[in-house]
């Protein structure tokens, strides 16, 4: 931060450059994505600092950062963007949170049980802390970290910090209700009547029916379906698939646990864990079959995406909007099929009132 911070105080008029009994403040920062101040508002000699118009000071004086190092400033009025939450812009770097997020979220789409999921995020080259229960032993839950540390030393998250539904108990009642089924044979019949079930399965299935539970959990599973393309898929397609799939988990909103799970969500669940088995793409067919899988998983990001706008779910329409573009992106940009795969995909474009991905208001 070097001298930004004090300055940012200073303009905000909570820690008056030189004054000794000024509150106390911490900048945090948030990979490449943001930096967040936090400051009490107890002085150091008892007092409580007034903040009435700290949020005009701070802005003021961030734009005049902006100006003197150069930089994009948004428009008069608009609130800084906040990340905080979604997928990362294309092209951006990852945070060590986003890779493990997607470390652990594509172990958990593949695993059978909770032993063969920790396995594979070891295998993965993660570490993993356990928590075991005092009464009996069980873990409670996980956590994990990369075995290269920063110069601050290992950072773990938890599996409920990187997502609600990578939380153990989460993970364990998804495991409980996924029908397993056999590895996929290597022949082509047996490939290509996979993908066929799974186009099938998404293209029946409707964000507007089932209830709000039903349709959380479908759009999940429908994003795990998306999570397991992009592991067989060519690394330059990957990215883009990653980042839609996790732009349709945030605009599918928090799962809930349930003993009795929605069917359609646990077919699909199913279908995106031998998806993630059945190894890489291995000829034109299976490319053509798994973009024409990503063209329906659009329609349903789109579908998605009005019902969010039609409930006044504007943050989350806006992700799902964002992730129908990405998807149709990334059919456009594909080597057009010989299939059934439209080689120009309709544009998506926001109705007026959706705010941009990664904009939100701030109330106060």
């Amino acid at each position: 931060m070097g001298g930004r911070g004090p300055r940012l105080l200073d303009a905000a008029g909570l820690a008056r450059r030189g004054d000794r009994d000024a509150v106390r403040w911490i900048a945090v920062s948030h990979a490449h994505r943001r930096v967040d101040i936090v400051a009490t508002l107890v002085r150091q000699d008892g007092r409580t600092e007034v903040a009435g118009d700290d949020r005009r000071g701070c802005a003021m004086a961030t734009r005049a950062l902006e100006r003197r190092m150069r930089l994009r400033t948004p428009a008069p009025g608009r609130t800084p963007p906040s990340v905080h939450g979604t997928a990362p812009g294309r092209g951006a770097p990852l945070s060590s949170r986003d890779r493990l997020r997607r470390h652990v979220r594509a172990a958990a789409i593949v695993a059978a049980d909770e032993d063969d999921f920790i396995a594979r995020l070891r295998g993965a080259g993660l570490r993993v802390r356990l928590r075991l229960s005092r009464a009996d032993g069980t873990n409670t839950s996980y956590a994990v970290s990369f075995p290269d540390p920063p110069a601050t030393g290992r950072v773990w998250y938890s599996g409920g910090q990187l997502a609600h539904e990578l939380s153990l108990p989460h993970l364990r009642t998804r495991w409980a209700h996924t029908p397993q089924r056999d590895r996929v044979q290597a022949a082509a019949e047996h490939r290509q009547q996979l993908w066929h079930e799974t186009a099938e399965a998404v293209s029946t299935t409707t964000a507007t029916s089932g209830g709000d539970t039903a349709t959380t959990e479908r759009g999940h599973a429908i994003a795990d379906v998306l999570t397991a393309t992009a592991s067989i898929a060519p690394p330059a397609r990957a990215r883009a698939l990653l980042d839609a799939a996790d732009l349709l988990h945030r605009a599918s909103g928090h799962p809930h646990r349930s003993t009795a799970p929605d069917a359609r969500a646990a077919q699909l669940r199913s279908l995106a864990r031998l998806i993630g088995l059945i190894g890489q793409l291995s000829d034109d067919q299976d490319g053509a079959a798994a973009l024409h899988l990503v063209y329906l998983v659009a329609g349903f990001a789109e579908n998605l995406a009005s019902l969010r706008q039609a409930r006044q779910q504007r943050g989350h329409a806006a992700a799902a909007y964002t992730a129908a573009a990405h998807l149709y992106q990334a059919v456009r940009c594909a080597t057009p099929p010989s299939g059934d795969v439209p080689p120009e995909p309709p544009a998506v474009q926001m109705p007026p009132g959706t705010p941009r991905q990664g904009h939100r208001r701030r109330y106060r």
